[in-house]
């Protein structure tokens, strides 16, 4: 069976899954994950397939229940949001190797922002249409292959190896952004909206911050940054796109926007071309280019500074950031037999 290709994007044709691991977090979208979990369990049963229902408690546990399959499903197919899903990518590519490719990740998106589900056309409705749609996906859909990001602390604590890589899949943010995501974690009480960004970024915009040293590919960049973006996909929160039109998933390389904002008319500047998404070529206090692997650390090696990886709190600068090309698979939206 020969592959199709959607989006520039070859995709590798799918038999119908027969066992799907259902993997669901009972608090994304304000508990609306788990009350599509049984909808769905009934609609893909209906269409055949085996599924397995697991709940997550608590962090990591989508990695853990990904990693280890225990069910023997074709898919595991993740309601919540972008977070849960880097979990089980991360458990797929976990037990991944020796000519074994991960296992495919369908997505059911119930979360926040659900950047993955919007870049891959997949329908986030929550009606019965939707959740159809969602199902004959998961059974029936190809897959496509999606680049991961291993993060490595290159800090002390790296040396005893206390700190192992870890992966994301859609951007790693320095500087700026860190601090605002560590700043709503902190104050976190239960589920997560976007309105709740509004007051930390405003407190961070008014904050000095140290400046960032960046290397690419072994090539140091001119100047010091405050607010660096290495991406994997073209879309923060849903809203802000901070790369070319070029930038794919799948392409082998990370794209990395370093900006040097020293004041307020700088970051307003930053946030309209951001939503905006249009970048002028060439902008010397926005450079933006591409590698295979990109090294962040203070500017100053006694201050400190934060980062963030899929809008999740990382850990302290300096880090290593660099690409895993097909590391991942995802379910992506195609023609599906009725």
């Amino acid at each position: 069976m020969g592959t199709r290709r959607l989006r520039g994007v070859a995709l590798i044709p799918a038999l119908p899954r027969h066992r799907l691991l259902l993997v669901f977090n009972p608090v994304a979208g304000r508990g609306r994950a788990a009350r599509r979990a049984a909808a769905l369990d009934g609609a893909c049963r209906a269409l055949g397939a085996e599924t397995f229902l697991a709940a997550t408690r608590g962090p990591g546990d989508a990695r853990i229940l990904a990693r280890g399959n225990g069910c023997g499903a074709d898919a595991c197919v993740v309601l919540g949001g972008d977070g849960t899903v880097a979990e089980a990518l991360n458990g797929a590519a976990d037990a991944a190797g020796d000519g074994r490719p991960p296992l495919p990740v369908a997505v059911a998106p119930s979360g926040t922002a659900n950047v993955l589900a919007s870049f891959l056309g997949i329908p986030a409705g929550r009606g019965r249409r939707a959740l159809g749609e969602t199902a004959r996906l998961a059974v029936w859909g190809p897959c496509r292959p999606l680049d991961l990001v291993s993060v490595t602390s290159l800090g002390p604590s790296a040396a005893g190896g206390a700190d192992p890589p870890r992966r994301c899949f859609l951007c790693a943010g320095c500087g700026f952004d860190a601090e605002v995501v560590d700043r709503v974690h902190r104050a976190r009480r239960g589920t997560l909206s976007q309105s709740r960004y509004l007051r930390p970024a405003l407190a961070a915009l008014f904050r000095r911050r140290p400046g960032l040293a960046v290397t690419v590919d072994g090539r140091e960049l001119a100047g010091d940054a405050t607010f660096v973006m290495v991406g994997n996909v073209n879309s923060y929160g849903g809203h802000f796109r901070f790369f070319g039109s070029g930038s794919r998933p799948d392409d082998g390389r990370l794209d990395v926007r370093a900006m040097r904002g020293r004041g307020l008319a700088d970051w307003l500047r930053f946030g309209w071309r951001a939503w905006r998404g249009k970048w002028p070529e060439g902008d010397p206090r926005a450079p933006c280019l591409g590698g295979r692997r990109v090294e962040v650390r203070p500017a100053d090696p006694a201050r400190t500074a934060r980062y963030q990886t899929d809008g999740d709190p990382g850990g302290d600068l300096p880090a290593a950031f660099e690409i895993l090309p097909g590391a991942g698979r995802v379910v992506a939206p195609d023609k599906a037999p009725a």
